[in-house]
Protein backbone atom coordinates (compact mmCIF):
# COMPACT_ATOMS: atom_id res chain seq x y z
CA UNK A 1 0.00 0.00 0.00
CA UNK A 2 1.48 3.52 -0.90
CA UNK A 3 1.38 6.20 1.59
CA UNK A 4 1.12 9.66 0.63
CA UNK A 5 2.05 12.77 2.70
CA UNK A 6 -0.49 15.03 3.95
CA UNK A 7 -1.08 18.42 2.17
CA UNK A 8 0.23 21.61 3.72
CA UNK A 9 -2.81 23.78 4.63
CA UNK A 10 -2.21 27.24 3.05
CA UNK A 11 -2.10 28.73 6.52
CA UNK A 12 1.09 26.79 7.29
CA UNK A 13 2.65 27.75 4.07
CA UNK A 14 5.97 30.47 4.67
CA UNK A 15 6.45 31.74 1.13
CA UNK A 16 10.56 31.40 2.26
CA UNK A 17 10.58 27.83 2.27
CA UNK A 18 9.78 27.02 -1.26
CA UNK A 19 12.80 25.94 -2.55
CA UNK A 20 13.82 25.58 -6.19
CA UNK A 21 15.41 21.77 -6.99
CA UNK A 22 16.49 21.14 -9.76
CA UNK A 23 16.43 22.87 -13.21
CA UNK A 24 16.33 20.92 -16.25
CA UNK A 25 16.53 22.92 -19.82
CA UNK A 26 16.56 22.33 -23.41
CA UNK A 27 16.17 24.84 -26.20
CA UNK A 28 12.64 24.98 -26.01
CA UNK A 29 11.32 25.40 -22.47
CA UNK A 30 13.44 25.02 -19.27
CA UNK A 31 11.38 23.31 -16.28
CA UNK A 32 12.25 24.73 -12.75
CA UNK A 33 11.27 22.28 -10.02
CA UNK A 34 9.50 23.15 -6.52
CA UNK A 35 9.88 21.61 -3.41
CA UNK A 36 8.98 23.45 0.45
CA UNK A 37 11.33 22.82 3.01
CA UNK A 38 9.62 21.34 6.16
CA UNK A 39 12.16 21.28 9.19
CA UNK A 40 15.12 19.61 7.48
CA UNK A 41 13.55 17.88 4.82
CA UNK A 42 12.12 18.65 1.59
CA UNK A 43 8.95 18.30 0.62
CA UNK A 44 6.33 18.37 -2.81
CA UNK A 45 4.17 21.45 -2.25
CA UNK A 46 1.05 19.96 -2.02
CA UNK A 47 -2.00 22.29 -0.94
CA UNK A 48 -5.12 21.24 0.15
CA UNK A 49 -7.83 23.73 -1.85
CA UNK A 50 -11.51 24.55 -0.08
CA UNK A 51 -15.03 23.07 -1.84
CA UNK A 52 -15.16 24.54 -5.29
CA UNK A 53 -18.38 24.25 -8.16
CA UNK A 54 -16.77 22.48 -10.64
CA UNK A 55 -18.89 24.14 -13.84
CA UNK A 56 -16.75 22.61 -16.69
CA UNK A 57 -15.82 19.15 -18.38
CA UNK A 58 -12.23 18.66 -18.81
CA UNK A 59 -10.61 18.63 -22.01
CA UNK A 60 -8.28 16.35 -23.77
CA UNK A 61 -4.91 18.56 -24.48
CA UNK A 62 -2.54 16.38 -26.35
CA UNK A 63 -0.73 13.50 -23.51
CA UNK A 64 -3.12 15.34 -20.62
CA UNK A 65 -6.31 16.74 -19.77
CA UNK A 66 -7.05 20.54 -18.72
CA UNK A 67 -9.98 21.43 -16.20
CA UNK A 68 -11.18 24.65 -15.71
CA UNK A 69 -12.65 25.18 -12.35
CA UNK A 70 -14.08 28.66 -10.86
CA UNK A 71 -12.87 30.22 -7.59
CA UNK A 72 -16.16 30.42 -6.58
CA UNK A 73 -17.15 28.07 -3.11
CA UNK A 74 -19.37 27.09 -0.70
CA UNK A 75 -17.44 29.63 1.98
CA UNK A 76 -16.67 33.00 0.84
CA UNK A 77 -13.97 33.39 3.50
CA UNK A 78 -11.92 29.83 2.64
CA UNK A 79 -12.36 31.03 -0.80
CA UNK A 80 -11.27 34.38 -0.10
CA UNK A 81 -8.03 32.96 1.06
CA UNK A 82 -7.07 30.52 -0.80
CA UNK A 83 -7.40 33.42 -3.84
CA UNK A 84 -5.04 35.71 -1.77
CA UNK A 85 -2.52 32.45 -0.95
CA UNK A 86 -2.58 31.89 -4.94
CA UNK A 87 -1.93 35.86 -5.36
CA UNK A 88 1.05 35.60 -3.38
CA UNK A 89 2.22 32.84 -5.10
CA UNK A 90 2.48 34.46 -8.08
CA UNK A 91 4.27 37.12 -6.15
CA UNK A 92 6.56 34.69 -5.08
CA UNK A 93 7.34 33.37 -8.25
CA UNK A 94 7.96 36.66 -10.08
CA UNK A 95 10.07 37.94 -7.64
CA UNK A 96 12.36 35.17 -7.27
CA UNK A 97 12.14 34.61 -11.65
CA UNK A 98 13.65 38.43 -11.19
CA UNK A 99 16.86 37.09 -8.64
CA UNK A 100 17.32 34.11 -10.63
CA UNK A 101 17.18 35.65 -14.24
CA UNK A 102 20.62 34.54 -15.59
CA UNK A 103 19.76 30.71 -14.72
CA UNK A 104 16.28 30.39 -15.67
CA UNK A 105 16.40 32.32 -18.67
CA UNK A 106 19.74 31.64 -20.20
CA UNK A 107 18.05 29.58 -23.20
CA UNK A 108 15.61 32.11 -24.19
CA UNK A 109 16.92 35.72 -26.07
CA UNK A 110 14.05 38.27 -25.48
CA UNK A 111 13.70 41.35 -24.00
CA UNK A 112 10.20 41.10 -22.99
CA UNK A 113 9.19 38.11 -20.39
CA UNK A 114 5.54 37.40 -20.00
CA UNK A 115 4.16 35.57 -16.86
CA UNK A 116 1.12 33.19 -17.07
CA UNK A 117 -0.84 33.98 -13.84
CA UNK A 118 -2.48 31.03 -11.65
CA UNK A 119 -5.62 32.77 -11.79
CA UNK A 120 -7.20 32.88 -14.69
CA UNK A 121 -10.12 35.51 -15.58
CA UNK A 122 -13.04 34.00 -15.96
CA UNK A 123 -15.62 34.35 -18.94
CA UNK A 124 -18.68 34.29 -16.47
CA UNK A 125 -19.29 37.76 -14.64
CA UNK A 126 -20.98 35.41 -11.92
CA UNK A 127 -17.30 34.05 -11.00
CA UNK A 128 -15.19 37.27 -10.30
CA UNK A 129 -12.15 35.86 -8.00
CA UNK A 130 -11.52 34.22 -11.95
CA UNK A 131 -10.46 30.34 -12.48
CA UNK A 132 -7.89 27.82 -11.76
CA UNK A 133 -6.64 25.47 -15.24
CA UNK A 134 -5.62 22.30 -13.80
CA UNK A 135 -3.91 19.43 -15.65
CA UNK A 136 -5.30 16.38 -14.99
CA UNK A 137 -2.65 13.23 -15.87
CA UNK A 138 -2.83 9.95 -17.19
CA UNK A 139 0.11 8.22 -18.41
CA UNK A 140 2.62 5.73 -17.51
CA UNK A 141 4.75 7.51 -15.18
CA UNK A 142 1.40 9.11 -13.19
CA UNK A 143 -2.01 9.35 -12.74
CA UNK A 144 -4.38 11.66 -11.23
CA UNK A 145 -6.53 10.27 -9.24
CA UNK A 146 -9.92 11.16 -9.02
CA UNK A 147 -12.77 9.95 -6.31
CA UNK A 148 -16.68 10.35 -6.79
CA UNK A 149 -18.20 11.08 -3.14
CA UNK A 150 -14.54 10.45 -1.69
CA UNK A 151 -15.32 6.64 -2.48
CA UNK A 152 -15.39 5.51 -5.60
CA UNK A 153 -12.57 5.92 -8.39
CA UNK A 154 -13.29 7.42 -11.59
CA UNK A 155 -11.89 7.96 -14.96
CA UNK A 156 -10.75 11.77 -15.66
CA UNK A 157 -13.62 12.05 -18.55
CA UNK A 158 -16.68 11.07 -16.00
CA UNK A 159 -15.45 14.29 -13.86
CA UNK A 160 -19.10 15.76 -13.38
CA UNK A 161 -20.22 19.15 -14.37
CA UNK A 162 -22.29 20.93 -11.73
CA UNK A 163 -20.53 19.30 -9.32
CA UNK A 164 -18.68 19.98 -5.37
CA UNK A 165 -14.99 19.21 -6.00
CA UNK A 166 -12.30 19.54 -3.19
CA UNK A 167 -8.74 18.85 -4.65
CA UNK A 168 -5.20 18.29 -3.70
CA UNK A 169 -3.08 20.53 -5.69
CA UNK A 170 0.26 19.95 -6.44
CA UNK A 171 2.49 22.88 -7.42
CA UNK A 172 5.25 21.00 -9.03
CA UNK A 173 7.36 23.07 -11.19
CA UNK A 174 7.61 26.33 -13.59
CA UNK A 175 7.47 25.99 -16.91
CA UNK A 176 9.58 28.98 -18.70
CA UNK A 177 9.12 28.95 -22.80
CA UNK A 178 9.43 31.18 -25.56
CA UNK A 179 5.62 32.23 -24.74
Amino acid sequence: MQSYNVPFKISDIDFENIVYKDIKSNSKKTVVFLKYKKKNSLKNLAIQTPTFLNINSPVRNGNHWDLEVPLHGKKNNKVDDFFKFLKKLDEKVIYDARINSSRWFENFDTEEINYQEIIRTADDNRFTNGMIRLKLIKNNDFQTMIQLNNKDYIDISKIPRSSWVKMILEFHAIWINRN
